[in-house]
């Protein structure tokens, strides 16, 4: 299968969530915002050991990055957590748009931005990314990221 096929296939099962679970209007949707502002935060810093990191991750996720093999199994995220925290000269810090349940799924739609250096010598890079992320409640009911779909860019410069 193509990836332009997989994307399309992709972008419509996304679209098509609601008609597929049975949303659930939870009065207090401001805790699954709160939870996972709470995660993004934790996964934004770097200090953080990626083994920590990775607890906020269901055993099944995925990470689907723009051109890249989709980061699958907790060897495979762990190493990217890594990966990540031990790059230099890169900061990035996530935000959320819209966050809504269906049933045991919250899904948050948001992006990030940031920026990277070559050296410490260079100027940064900034950048931005658009993020859809599924969280699914375990059996304790703790959300945890179950699927990150995301792209990245440069920042144009408007100067």
């Amino acid at each position: 299968m193509s990836k332009r096929i997989a994307t399309a296939l992709l972008i419509g099962l996304l679209a098509s969530f609601p008609a597929i679970l049975p949303a659930t209007v939870a009065a207090d949707s401001h805790i699954d915002e709160a939870r996972i502002v709470e995660i993004l935060q934790a996964l934004d810093d770097r200090s953080m050991p990626a083994t920590t990191r990775l607890e906020f991750f269901h055993d099944d996720a995925v990470i689907m990055a723009p051109n890249e093999a989709p980061i699958r199994g907790r060897i495979a995220l762990l190493k990217h957590l890594t990966d990540a925290a031990a790059a230099e000269g890169i900061q990035h810090t996530h935000y959320t748009r819209t966050v809504e349940r269906f049933d045991n799924i919250v899904v948050a739609e948001g992006g990030g931005r940031g920026e990277w250096r070559d050296n410490p010598d260079s100027e940064p890079v900034a950048f931005a990314t658009n993020n859809v992320i599924l969280f699914r409640e375990d059996d304790s009911g703790t959300l945890k990221i179950w699927k990150v779909i995301f792209n990245s860019a440069p920042v144009a410069d408007d100067g």
